[in-house]
């Protein structure tokens, strides 16, 4: 979950610097992370990878997504970090591969919200955020020419919600794995990155259902 902690210390950061009224508990880095910034054999650590995450948590900030407050988007967030992190060669762009990445997991759980499924990050959404008025797949396709549909009609349920999870390393679907690395140009080791302290709660395989995905989520939330 270090990243996961790192981004939303660096959103707190960013919005305290834009609203000097808001009060923050988390203004100051605990020293846990500030040593995780500071190590530069972790993806956040590496300012070749800091860099572009500040430009997106302001990006998203400037969205309306809260990134210091939302956890759902914090979760999302981290999961793209550490994808663009792992690609090989590192992509040229990457706050735009970084936001691909974030944009395609907000178009599945809007996607699944209007088929009448439930997001499985809803529990930890922030209401005041935008997510209701962000048409993330009108974004991803303006953005890059991606086309959500292209990925999403075709897959079943449980890789829907791993989708929406930021979780890629739990898509049991072939075609939608291949469709996932072949629209947002990751490599099969960036679609399988998984954080250390989700794998201990997911496992290597993917949910077996859409409940089981949902409460491995929430589990791997907790931890």
């Amino acid at each position: 979950m270090d990243t996961i902690r790192a981004v939303a210390h660096m959103a707190s950061e960013h919005a305290d610097r834009n609203d000097p009224v808001r009060v923050s508990e988390n203004a100051r880095l605990p020293e846990a992370v500030r040593k995780r910034l500071s190590d530069r054999s972790t993806a956040i650590g590496d300012a070749r990878i800091a860099v572009p995450a500040g430009h997106a948590i302001s990006a998203l900030h400037d969205m309306g997504m809260r990134p210091a407050d939302d956890r759902a988007t914090q979760i999302r967030l981290a999961a793209a970090i550490d994808r663009t992190a792992a690609m090989q060669p590192p992509p040229r762009d990457m706050v735009t591969s970084i936001m691909r990445d974030y944009m395609l997991q907000e178009a599945a759980a809007a996607r699944m919200a209007g088929t009448g499924s439930l997001d499985p990050l809803a529990a930890v959404s922030d209401p005041a955020s935008s997510r209701s008025s962000l048409d993330a797949a009108s974004r991803l396709k303006q953005m890059s020419g991606i086309q959500a549909h292209l990925i999403f009609d075709r897959a079943s349920l449980p890789d829907m919600v791993a989708i929406a999870s930021g979780r890629f390393d739990a898509i049991t679907g072939g075609n939608t794995a291949f469709a996932v690395s072949s629209q947002l140009r990751l490599s099969a080791d960036a679609i399988m990155t998984q954080r250390p302290a989700e794998a201990s709660v997911t496992g290597a395989k993917g949910p077996s259902t859409p409940e089981k995905g949902l409460q491995m989520t929430r589990e791997a939330i907790t931890r």
